[in-house]
């Protein structure tokens, strides 16, 4: 059961039952109340303000680039392109536009898509870019237990592999940290660690060319600036495959040298020559942030100082103006009225913070005590981590 400010969180990811005002304890008044009941057979869109969209504004020359290459890599010439720029600035937006424009084009064969996610405590994680990579490029059904992935994994791989399937799919589900049985878990471990890891990446480079046999395959692989080291060794090794089949690797990342998935940029770099392509996203110009302002803010009335104010503190950020939306409409400075957005009364009077920590620092400020409380707890244990430990650690408090 999941409180109304929750709800607009996982609403887009998550089918939820509105189970109505319930008592609370500790709360005066009833709350509304939903129960989440599954994930989505389409997830929708996580980022954004529901009622306010925008066209992506000033990346045009980035997005025909990336169509490009996809036009390349389906003639049959591998490549590799690396994007880098800053948290905020559009970097995972300029990827979402990038696969919808390729899919509606509709080439046949499709190009197909997998994606591995850097996480911000990653790094201490061994294979864990891997092991997310492995997840997309391998089609699991949702939910599935772990008897059921090893069997689908086993499957996919004799349909992939045939009678050869054995020296692939034990070290795919070791990688998973599945319980293997019979002779792939003899085959498993009998291996030193060494000889194991070799293992893994002959199985990683004959899975992608398997893949990219039956029509272009792309590797997006974000956030690699949270990539564990065994991820990276790994990648670097599977990186010169673009050098022999119509494999298109995307390398997306902030500009931080001294991260360990930094070193797949260098030899990125060092041996696919003009087979790299490389773009750095900056920061909107003032034209395009204008631009942008104004697709989002279609509201009657809104004060052109408003808008300046808006731009200036911005910097050319997509991400900031977007969230200078957010705490405007939940400050009333800019309310809903018959369908469309109206500024307030309110809006001469708002505080425009300088920069996007003290725009969340202000959101902070104005949640519930008990909100509060969840989050500071929160940030003691990290900048990601499982609901479970979170749960855990306030359970421990009530009980303590």
């Amino acid at each position: 059961m999941i409180s109304e400010n929750t709800y607009r969180f996982v609403e887009p990811l998550f089918d939820c039952v509105d189970l109505g005002a319930i008592e609370v304890k500790g709360r005066p008044e009833p709350v509304n109340a939903y129960q989440v009941i599954g994930l989505k057979a389409e997830p929708g869109q996580v980022r954004g303000l529901a009622g306010l969209e925008s066209p992506m504004v000033g990346r045009d020359e980035e997005l025909a680039t990336l169509i490009q290459l996809c036009e390349t890599v389906r003639a049959g010439l591998g490549r590799a392109v690396l994007i880098i720029g800053e948290p905020g600035l559009g970097k995972t937006r300029l990827i979402t536009e990038w696969k919808y424009a390729v899919t509606r084009i509709g080439h046949e064969p499709s190009t197909q898509w997998a994606e591995g996610h850097g996480l911000s405590y990653g790094q201490g994680l061994a294979y864990h870019l891997i092991i997310d990579l492995i997840q997309s490029l391998v089609p699991i059904p949702a939910g599935a237990g772990e008897p059921e992935i090893c069997n689908f994994i086993q499957s996919y791989a004799e349909d992939l592999f045939g009678d050869s399937a054995l020296e692939v799919y034990p070290y795919l589900c070791h990688l998973l940290s599945m319980q293997l049985e019979g002779p792939a878990l003899e085959q498993v471990r009998s291996l030193d660690p060494q000889a194991r890891q070799a293992q893994y990446l002959a199985s990683l480079r004959r899975l992608l060319l398997a893949l990219a046999a039956h029509g272009p395959l792309v590797i997006i692989l974000e956030d690699l600036h949270w990539a564990d080291p065994s991820s990276v060794e790994l990648l670097i090794k599977l990186l010169p495959l673009a050098l022999e089949a119509p494999i298109l690797f995307c390398l997306v990342t902030r500009p931080e040298v001294d991260a360990p998935g930094w070193k797949l940029v260098t030899t990125a770099r060092e041996i696919m020559g003009g087979g790299l392509t490389e773009m750095t996203i900056e920061a909107l110009s003032d034209v395009d942030s204008r631009q942008l302002v104004a697709n989002l803010l279609e509201i009657e009335a809104l004060p052109d100082d408003v808008r300046t104010h808006i731009l200036h503190k911005a910097e050319g950020n997509p991400f900031f103006v977007e969230e200078v939306i957010r705490m405007l409409i939940d400050r009333g400075a800019i309310i809903q009225e018959n369908g469309n957005w109206i500024a307030g009364t309110k809006i001469e009077e708002v505080d425009i913070p300088d920069n996007l920590q003290s725009l969340l620092l202000a959101r902070i400020d104005r949640l519930p005590d008990e909100v509060k409380h969840t989050l500071r707890v929160a940030a003691v244990i990290g900048r990601q981590f499982p609901l479970r430990v979170l749960e855990q650690v306030l359970v421990g408090e009530e009980t303590a």
